[in-house]
């Protein structure tokens, strides 16, 4: 009888483990990091994305102190990813347009990356990301 109770709490015990493991999607969380739109620029940056009816949507602070509403693409044949917000930084409030493209690493790492480029209105930088 005792070796089927410990048999049991083994079990369970590998069980809870696997659940904790799960994270679900690779791209939901919160993503800090730099865009260097020139070589001595370095402007932090922060996306919040979450997984919401078939679609990655979130938040996109650009760095310029202002944050819009972002929705993007996941290419997980190749792990790469589209970001695209519609920030209000012109001084009459007109729409500056946000992309970003870039490939996700290190994906079974909680603390995984994004690299690629990011582009706003006219400047054009690199971008590395951290899933915090």
């Amino acid at each position: 009888m005792r070796a089927k109770a410990w048999s049991a709490i083994v079990v369970l015990t590998c069980l809870a483990t696997i659940a904790v493991a799960q994270e679900g999607h690779p791209i939901v969380g919160s993503w800090s990091g730099t865009w260097s739109p020139t070589p001595k620029d370095k402007i932090p940056v922060l996306f919040v994305m979450e997984w919401k009816n078939k679609a990655i949507v979130g938040v996109m602070n650009p760095g310029l102190d202002d944050e819009a509403p972002a929705r993007a693409v996941l290419d997980s044949a190749n792990w790469t990813l589209h970001i695209e917000a519609d920030s209000k930084k012109t001084p009459g409030g007109a729409p500056v347009k946000v992309v970003f493209d870039g490939k996700l690493e290190d994906i079974g790492s909680h603390n995984r990356t994004l690299t690629g480029t990011m582009s706003r209105d006219n400047l054009t930088g690199h971008l590395k990301l951290t899933r915090e």
